[in-house]
């Protein structure tokens, strides 16, 4: 006796995250316990980055020197520089 493919994921847990919650049929998105939406009117790009890794909204201070710590991670190379702006001339 052979059993019946069943085709789609439906039903399927694929993993188990603390990162984010997904209700497709309620329309939710949860990050960190906190709603998409209310995240995107009233948070930072930096401020959603600091709660994905750290796993809590940060204060004052510590937005400060996560910032800072951002900035200086992104700064590019003068050779990098000069390579972008001769690739736009």
């Amino acid at each position: 006796m052979t059993e019946a493919l069943k085709k789609g994921l439906e039903g399927v847990l694929v993993a188990e995250s603390s990162l984010s919650s997904i209700d497709g049929e309620a329309g939710e998105l949860v990050y960190r316990g906190y709603s998409i939406e209310d995240l995107a009117q009233s948070s930072s790009y930096e401020e959603v980055l600091h709660l994905l890794w750290h796993g809590h909204l940060p204060e004052k201070k510590e937005l400060t020197t996560f910032k800072r710590a951002m900035a200086e991670a992104r700064a590019l190379e003068a050779s990098t520089h000069r390579l972008i702006e001769d690739l736009a001339a």
